[in-house]
C-alpha cells in the first residue's frame, strides 16, 4: 500500500526549496569540481518528490511504487567516485536497489546491486568499483514487504547541488507569491487545534479537539442507526437514543454499541461519552521571539454525552466566544492570569442529530453590525435564545446571529451543509465556502449568504439511499441534491426557492478569512483566503448583478492539515494545523509577506489595535473610522456607539459627509446599533435611524444600500416612500436591499411596487428575485391571500414570485398554482407543498395532478406520486394504479407508483422523494389491492417485464390472491424474461398458488439456468419430488442451480434431503463451500447441521479469518462492483479511488489485485486494523505510566506497533506497555456490515482490479 504521511515536520511546499539550500559534503576521492545540475525521477508520490533524497533531511523522502522506479542525477562535469551513501525511511525493511552510471544518459552500466541492512533509518555507506560518469541513477527493486521505495538520502561525497540551481529556486519557506511560512506554535503548547482568533494584543484564542469521531460519534461508523438518527428532533431525543443503544441491556431493533470504559466505572455505556473534554486555550508570545511560548487554559468543562467538538472561537470587543456543539458560550471579565471570571451560555440546541463527524457549530464572527454570527452544519437546529426565541429546523444547517449578550437570537440563512467559517468583506457582505455532499460529479460551493436565503442542502439527502421504496421499485433511490442540480450555480430550470452558489469551487474547505485592509502586503488587498487541507488559495470577488462573481484565484503557501485561519494584529495570517487529530500533536503556522512586514500601515494598525479606543476623544474616533484596516474602523464604531448621544452625533456627521466611503458605512452601521440598544438590547430607540432617510438619495450607491438595510432592520415606517423609490435604482444591489428592507416594514403599499420589480427583473437575477420575494413575504404578512390573485397574471415571473412567497407563508392556497399551464411553476409549487415541513392541507391537490395528461419531469411527477401515497385515501390508490397502467408515462415513474401500492399497508419511514423521516400509522391494504385489481389485466397485457416484476411484488406484499390469474398470464406472456418469471414464481409460492406445480415444472425444464434454479427452489412448495430435482441439479446443474438446490434441501425435513445435503460435505466444491455451510447450519435435518458444525470448527482453528475462508471463491464480480460503488454502508468509493471515481481517505484500489492476494484483501476487509495501510492509520496510546504516545502506524503485529512521529522519527512501541489505545481508521470492519455472501462478491470484484 502506498505510504501517506499524515504528519509534516514542515509545510509540504517547502520541500523543494529546502533541497537547494542544502550543502553536501565537499570532500572528493578525485576533486574535479562536478555539481548536480538536474534531478529527475521516473515517478513519485505527490509530496514525496525526488529532490527530498538530496535535501539533507532524514524527515523527508523520495517515494515511488513499483519495481525499477528510478531517481537520476545529471552532473555538469564528469565525476569519478568509488562509493555512495543512502538512507531509507521505514528502514526496518530490506530495500533492494541498484546504482547505474552513464556517460551519455543512454547507455548504462550497473556499478552496484544489493540491499539495505534493514536496521533503521541511518545513512549507510556503500562501496563500489571506481567509475566515472555524467549521469548517476538509483534504481529501486522494491523491498521485502512491498514494491515501494522510500529514499530519504542519496549522496556521493563531494558532489554538491549546483549554486546556479540553488539561485534559480527560492529561499526556504518562501514561494513566488512573496509569502513565507513559519511555525508560530506547536505541541506540547498546542495540540489538535481547530479554530483560532486573535485579540488586539496578539494573544491567540484556540480550540483543542479531543472528541471528534471518538466520543462525538460519526454516523458513518454506525450506519445501522441511520433511520433512528433521522427520527431525532431534539437533543433530548438523541440522549434518549444513546441510553438505549449504549445501555446495560440490548434494546429491541437498535444495534448496541459499547464505547471504551473511559470513566472507569466498570461499565461501557453512554456515560463514557462524557469523559473526553474539549478545550479553549489562550496562546501568547511573551518574549517576542516570533513563537508562542505560553498557554492558558480558558475552559475545559466541555464534556457531556451530547458534546461535539470545539469548532469555533472568537475574540471580539473584549470577550471571547466559543461554539462547542450543541452550545454557544461567552467568556468575559478576564483576570490577570488570563482566565475569565464569567462564563455564559448564550444559546443551545445545535447539532441535534448524530450525523457526520466534522459537521459542527463553528465560524464565529462579529459582523459590522455588532452582532455575533455563527455557522451551524446540517445536523439540525432546535434552539432557544436568551429571550425565549425558538427555532426548529431539525434537518438543516444555517447561519445564526444574536447580540453580544445572547439576546435577539435570529436565524439569518438556512440550508448550509458544513460552511465552517463565514466571513464579511468590507461592505458587510457575508460569504462562505460550503462542503459538498460527497457525491461523484459535484463540488463544494462558494456562496454569498444573504438574509433569508436558502442554500438548499438537507441532512436527509445524505442518507437517501436508506429509503425502502427503491427496494420494491427496482429504481435507484432518488437523490434530490444531484438530480435537481441544487449544488450548481444558476442554470435554466433550476429550483427557484434556493439562492444558488456563485461557483463550484474548492476541495475540502475549512478555514476562511478576508483581508482586513492592511494585512500581508498590498498585493493581497481585498482577497479572501481559504484553507483546503494541505492547500491554501486566495481569490477576490467583483459585482455581478445583485451579487458577485469570484476571480483572480491563486495558490499560496500553507501548512499541514489546515483547519482555522485568522489574521493577527501584526498583519500575518495564522493557520491552525490539527495534524489529522485528535492527538497530542498540532501546530499553528504563520504566513507572512516578506516585503509587507515593514509596511507602515501594518505597524500603525498593530499600534492602534494595541492602544484600543477607550478614553479617546470623538475626533480621534472619527478619524479612525477612515483607517484602511476594518478592525480599527469597527473598534472606533463600537466605541462611538457606547457613548450614546455624543457618539451618535459623531456617527451622524460622518454618515452624512466624509471623504472616506468606508467611514460613512461604518457610521451607518453604528447608527443601526444605537437604534437596537446595542450590545444588550436595552435603551432601544428606533427613531435614531430617521436621519438615514436622506441618505437614500446619496450619490454613492453603497451608502444608499447600507442606509436601506439599517432602516429596514429598524422597521422605520417613515422610510417607506423613499425605499419604494429605490426599487427603481440604477444599482441592482440597491434594489435588492431596498426590497428586503420593505419586507420588514410590513406595509401592503409595497406589494405592487415589488411586483413591478419582479416583472422588470423577469427572473433574470436570482438574488434580485430573492430580495423581491423577501419583500413580498413581509408585505403580505397580514394578508397572504393577495398573492393568490396573481394566478391570473400573464407574467410567469410574477406568478413564480407569488409561489415562492406563499411557500414561506406555508399557505394552503398555494395549491391554485398547480393548475398553471407552465410546468416549471407547477414543479416549484409541488416542491413548496411536498418538501420539508410540507403544507399538509395542500397535499391532496398535489396528489390530484397525477391525472394531468401533460405532466412531465421527474421532480414534479415523483412529488405527485408521493403525495398520493402520503395522503393515502382509496381514491389516491386508484390514481396510482391508473398512472401505473398508463403506457405513455415514463417506465421508472410507473414502477415507482406500483411500489407505493406495494408498500401501502406499511409506509416506510424515509420519504421516497426527500429521504426525510415521516412516520405514518399502518393502514389497510384493501384500497391498494382493489386498485391493482382494476388495472391488472391492462398492466399484464401491455407492460414491460420491469413493470410486471414490480407488479408481482405488489401483489405478493398485498396478498391479493384474486390476481393470481394475472400472475399466470404475465408468466406466460411472450415478452416475459427468465428474471421476471423467477419473480412470479416467488409470488405464486408466497400466495400458496394451487397451480404452482405446473409453473415450477415449466421452470425446471427451461434452458435458462437462473429460471431452472428458481423452479428448483420452489419444488417442495409445488409438491414435486425435491430430492430428485435437487440431486439432478447438484450433479449436472450450473453454479446457480447448485446453490438453489442446497437451499432447497435445507428447507426440507425429509430425512433423504438431510442425507443428500450431508453427503455434499464429502467433497466440497470451493465455489460452493459458503453456500453449503450457510444452508446446512440452518437446515432442518440433523446430519447436515452436524456436518456444518464440524466444518465451522475446522475453519475456526485456522485463525480469526478462518470462518471467512469460504468467501475467497465463488463470488460474483458484477454484484461485487455494485456493492463497491453503491452499497449505502459499505460503498468503497466513499473513501477509496477506483479508476477515476472515489475518495482519497483510503488507499487507491485501482490495482489492488496486483498488490494483494485474495486472502490479503479478505484480511483488509474483515480486520482493517490488523495491518493498516501505510500512513492511513493513526494511533493515540495512553501508556501504563500515564504518558501518551501518538503517531502514524507504519506497521503492526500482535506484539508491537511501528510508528512515525510528527517529526518523521520512527520508533517501535511494545503493545504490553499500553493501557488504552485509540486507533483511528476510516474503514470499519466489513464483517459487521455485509453478509458473507456479499463479502464473497466484493472480493471477487476487487480481485479483478489488476
Amino acid at each position: 500500500m502506498p505510504p501517506c504521511r499524515l504528519f509534516w515536520p514542515i509545510p509540504e511546499m517547502f520541500f523543494k526549496s529546502i533541497l537547494f539550500s542544502s550543502l553536501l559534503c565537499l570532500s572528493f576521492s578525485k576533486l574535479v569540481g562536478s555539481e548536480i545540475i538536474e534531478i529527475s525521477a521516473s515517478a513519485f508520490q505527490p509530496g514525496n518528490d525526488p529532490e527530498h533524497a538530496l535535501d539533507g533531511s532524514t524527515n523527508s523522502r523520495w517515494s515511488s511504487e513499483g519495481k525499477d522506479q528510478w531517481l537520476q542525477l545529471k552532473l555538469d562535469k564528469k565525476a569519478t567516485f568509488s562509493s555512495f551513501e543512502a538512507g531509507f525511511s521505514r528502514g526496518g525493511r530490506n530495500y533492494e536497489f541498484s546504482v547505474l552510471t552513464s556517460l551519455n544518459g543512454k547507455e548504462w552500466k550497473e556499478i552496484y546491486k544489493g540491499q539495505s541492512p534493514g536496521k533503521g533509518n541511518q545513512v549507510v555507506k556503500y562501496e563500489t568499483l571506481q567509475t566515472s560518469a555524467y549521469f548517476i541513477r538509483f534504481v529501486s527493486r522494491g523491498n521485502n514487504e512491498n514494491k515501494w521505495v522510500n529514499l530519504h538520502t542519496f549522496r556521493i561525497k563531494g558532489i554538491p547541488v549546483s549554486k546556479k540551481l540553488a539561485i534559480a529556486s527560492l529561499p526556504p519557506g518562501k514561494d513566488a507569491s512573496g509569502l513565507e511560512v513559519s511555525v508560530w506554535a506547536e505541541n506540547p503548547l498546542v495540540a489538535s487545534p481547530v479554530a483560532i482568533s486573535f485579540d488586539e494584543q496578539g494573544k491567540a484564542y484556540v480550540t483543542r479537539v479531543r472528541r471528534r469521531k471518538i466520543s462525538s460519534l460519526d454516523l458513518r461508523n454506525h450506519r445501522a442507526w441511520v433511520k433512528h438518527d433521522m427520527s431525532i428532533r431534539s437533543l433530548e431525543d438523541r440522549l434518549a437514543f444513546y441510553k438505549k443503544a449504549m445501555g446495560p441491556e440490548p434494546f429491541p431493533n437498535i444495534r448496541s454499541y459499547s464505547p471504551p470504559d473511559r470513566n472507569d466505572d466498570g461499565k461501557r455505556d453512554w456515560k463514557d461519552l462524557a469523559v473526553q473534554k474539549e478545550e479553549i486555550l489562550r496562546l501568547e508570545d511573551t518574549d517576542g521571539d516570533g513563537k508562542a511560548d505560553e498557554s492558558v487554559l480558558i475552559d475545559d468543562d466541555l464534556a457531556t454525552p451530547l458534546t461535539g467538538i470545539a469548532a469555533g472561537v472568537l475574540w471580539a470587543d473584549g470577550a471571547a466566544y466559543a461554539t462547542v456543539e450543541p452550545d454557544v458560550w461567552k467568556y468575559e471579565d478576564f483576570n490577570q492570569d488570563g482566565k475569565p471570571a464569567k462564563r455564559t451560555l448564550l444559546s443551545r440546541g445545535y447539532s441535534i442529530h448524530i450525523g457526520q463527524g466534522g459537521h459542527n457549530v463553528s465560524g464565529l464572527i462579529m459582523g459590522p453590525d455588532g452582532r455575533i454570527y455563527w455557522s451551524v452544519a446540517d445536523k439540525g437546529i432546535n434552539a432557544t435564545g436568551k429571550n425565549g426565541e425558538h427555532f426548529f429546523y431539525p434537518d438543516r444547517g444555517g447561519i445564526m446571529r444574536c447580540e453580544p449578550d445572547g439576546s435577539d437570537l435570529q436565524i439569518f440563512a438556512l440550508g448550509l451543509r458544513n460552511g465552517q467559517e463565514p466571513v464579511f468583506d468590507e461592505f458587510g457582505n457575508l460569504f462562505s465556502v460550503d462542503n459538498d455532499g460527497d457525491y461523484p460529479g459535484e463540488r463544494e460551493r462558494f456562496i454569498h449568504i444573504v438574509e433569508g436565503g436558502m442554500t438548499a442542502w438537507r441532512l436527509h439527502w445524505q442518507w437517501h439511499g436508506y429509503q425502502d421504496f427503491a427496494k420494491v421499485s427496482g429504481e435507484k433511490p432518488y437523490n434530490v441534491w444531484m438530480e435537481e442540480g441544487l449544488f450548481r450555480p444558476r442554470f435554466p430550470g433550476q429550483a427557484a426557492f434556493i439562492v444558488p452558489p456563485l461557483a463550484n469551487y474548492s476541495n475540502g474547505p475549512c478555514g476562511f478569512a478576508y483581508d482586513p485592509g492592511t494585512a500581508l502586503s498590498d498585493e493581497f488587498r481585498n482577497f479572501f483566503f481559504l484553507a483546503q487541507g494541505r492547500k491554501m488559495t486566495a481569490f477576490k470577488v467583483r459585482p455581478k448583478g445583485a451579487s458577485f462573481e469570484m476571480y483572480d484565484e491563486r495558490t499560496i503557501p500553507g501548512g499541514g492539515s489546515s483547519t482555522g485561519v485568522a489574521f493577527g494584529p501584526d498583519g500575518a495570517l495564522y493557520v491552525t494545523d490539527w495534524m489529522n487529530g485528535p492527538s497530542e500533536r498540532g501546530r499553528i503556522w504563520k504566513i507572512d509577506s516578506i516585503g509587507g512586514k515593514s509596511n507602515p500601515a501594518r505597524k500603525r494598525t498593530s499600534k492602534l489595535l494595541a492602544e484600543g479606543m477607550a478614553g479617546k476623544d470623538e475626533t480621534y474616533l472619527i478619524n479612525c473610522l477612515a483607517e484602511p484596516d476594518s478592525r480599527i474602523r469597527k473598534a472606533a464604531q463600537f466605541e462611538l456607539v457606547r457613548r450614546r448621544k455624543k457618539g451618535l452625533q459623531a456617527l451622524l456627521s460622518v454618515a452624512r459627509k466624509n471623504k472616506s466611503q468606508l467611514a460613512r458605512l461604518h457610521a451607518i452601521w453604528g447608527i443601526g446599533q444605537v437604534a437596537r440598544g446595542w450590545p444588550d438590547g436595552k435603551n432601544k430607540d428606533t427613531q435614531t435611524v430617521a436621519p438615514l432617510i436622506e441618505l437614500l438619495k446619496d450619490k454613492d450607491f453603497e451608502v444608499r444600500t447600507q442606509a436601506a438595510k439599517v432602516l429596514g432592520e429598524s422597521a422605520h415606517a417613515q422610510a417607506l416612500g423613499p425605499l419604494l423609490s429605490l426599487l427603481k435604482d440604477s444599482s441592482l444591489r440597491v434594489r435588492f436591499h431596498a426590497a428586503v428592507a420593505l419586507g420588514k416594514l410590513r406595509s401592503a403599499k409595497a406589494i405592487n411596487p415589488l411586483l413591478e420589480l419582479v416583472l422588470k427583473n423577469d427572473d433574470d437575477d436570482a438574488f434580485l428575485r430573492h430580495g423581491a420575494v423577501m419583500g413580498l413575504v413581509g408585505s403580505t404578512k397580514t394578508d397572504p391571500k393577495v398573492l393568490l390573485e396573481l394566478t391570473s397574471s400573464p407574467h410567469s415571473s410574477v406568478r413564480l414570485a407569488a409561489i415562492l412567497a406563499l411557500r414561506r407563508h406555508a399557505d394552503p392556497g398555494i395549491s391554485v398554482f398547480l393548475k398553471d399551464e407552465d410546468l416549471y411553476l407547477v414543479t416549484e409549487t409541488a416542491r413548496a407543498i411536498h418538501d420539508d415541513f410540507s403544507i399538509p392541507d395542500a397535499l391532496p391537490a398535489l396528489a390530484e395532478i397525477l391525472d394531468r395528461s401533460d405532466l412531465e419531469g421527474e421532480p414534479l411527477i415523483r412529488r405527485a406520486i408521493n403525495a398520493n401515497f402520503r395522503v393515502g385515501r382509496p381514491v389516491d390508490a386508484e390514481r396510482l394504479a391508473r398512472y401505473a397502467s398508463n403506457l405513455s408515462a415514463p417506465e421508472n415513474m410507473r414502477t415507482t407508483a406500483l411500489a407505493c401500492l406495494a408498500l401501502w399497508a406499511q409506509p416506510p419511514v424515509l420519504d421516497a422523494v426527500e429521504g426525510r423521516y415521516r412516520e405514518y400509522p399502518a393502514r389497510s391494504p384493501k384500497p391498494a389491492a382493489k386498485a391493482l385489481a382494476n388495472v391488472a389485466d391492462a398492466l399484464v397485457k401491455n407492460a414491460s417485464p420491469k413493470v410486471l416484476t414490480v407488479l408481482s411484488r405488489a401483489i405478493e406484499r398485498l396478498k391479493v390472491k384474486d390476481l393470481l390469474p394475472a400472475i399466470h398470464a404475465a408468466y406466460e406472456a411472450e415478452g416475459a424474461t427468465p428474471y421476471l418469471q423467477s419473480q412470479l414464481l416467488d409470488t405464486m409460492a408466497e400466495l400458496s398458488d394451487p397451480a404452482l406445480g405446473k409453473f415450477v415444472e415449466d421452470a425446471i425444464a427451461s434452458e435458462d439456468a437462473r429460471l431452472r434454479a428458481a423452479g428448483q427452489k420452489r419444488a417442495w412448495a409445488a409438491g414435486l419430488s425435491g430430492i430428485k430435482v435437487f440431486a439432478k441439479a447438484l450433479e449436472s446443474g450450473t453454479l446457480t442451480e447448485k446453490r438453489s438446490a442446497l437451499g432447497g434441501l435445507a428447507q426440507s425435513d425429509n430425512p433423504k434431503a438431510d442425507e443428500l445435503l450431508a453427503k455434499q460435505f464429502m467433497k466440497i466444491d470451493p465455489e460452493l463451500e459458503l453456500d453449503l455451510l450457510e444452508a446446512s447450519k440452518n437446515a432442518k435435518g440433523k446430519q447436515a447441521k452436524a456436518k456444518a458444525n464440524e466444518l465451522q470448527e475446522i475453519l475456526a482453528k485456522r485463525g480469526p479469518l478462518g470462518s471467512f475462508d469460504p468467501t475467497l471463491q465463488g463470488g460474483d464480480p458484477g454484484k461485487g462492483k455494485e456493492l463497491a460503488m453503491g452499497h449505502p454502508a459499505a460503498q468503497c468509493i466513499r473513501c477509496h479511488k477506483i479508476g477515476s471515481t472515489g475518495g482519497v481517505l483510503g488507499p487507491d484500489l485501482t490495482k489492488i489485485a496486483s498488490r494483494q492476494t485474495s486472502k490479503k484483501i479478505l484480511e483488509s476487509l474483515i480486520n482493517p486494523q490488523a495491518e493498516l495501510a501505510e500512513g492511513y492509520g493513526l494511533l493515540v496510546a495512553t501508556l501504563k505510566d500515564g504518558t501518551t504516545i501518538s503517531g502514524s502506524i507504519i506497521k503492526s503485529n500482535p506484539k508491537s506497533y511501528a510508528l512515525q512521529s510528527a517529526q518523521g522519527k520512527e520508533s517501535t512501541l511494545d503493545r504490553s506497555r499500553i493501557a488504552e489505545e485509540i486507533l483511528t481508521s476510516p474503514m470499519p470492519s466489513t464483517g459487521a456490515i455485509l453478509s458473507k455472501t456479499e463479502i464473497r462478491d466484493l472480493i471477487a470484484y476487487l480481485s479483478t482490479l489488476k
